[in-house]
């Protein structure tokens, strides 16, 4: 396997992966691990089971999870954003 660069990413949901294309680990929810860009794009943009935590990741991803989504009609009440933003 040739060398590829690694990126740092935290799992929001426990998946199964291949980080040489050989061996199969299972990733569990909460947790950090440096793993290669492709299967980094696997897990964040693909799959959305991961979080880029390296310099290089969108922040606007990170931001829209904690945004509070308006009312699906005006009889609704808006939620209470809690994010202390």
């Amino acid at each position: 396997m040739k060398d590829t660069e690694m990126v740092r990413i935290k799992m929001l949901r426990a998946k199964h992966g291949s980080p040489d294309g050989y061996s199969v680990v299972h990733y569990e929810k909460d947790t950090e691990h440096d793993v290669p860009e492709s299967l980094a794009k696997t897990f964040v943009e693909d799959d959305k089971v991961a979080e880029r935590l390296d310099d290089d990741a969108p922040k606007a991803e990170k931001v829209a999870e904690k945004a509070v989504k308006p009312p699906k009609n005006k009889a609704e009440k808006v939620p209470e954003n809690k994010s202390g933003a």
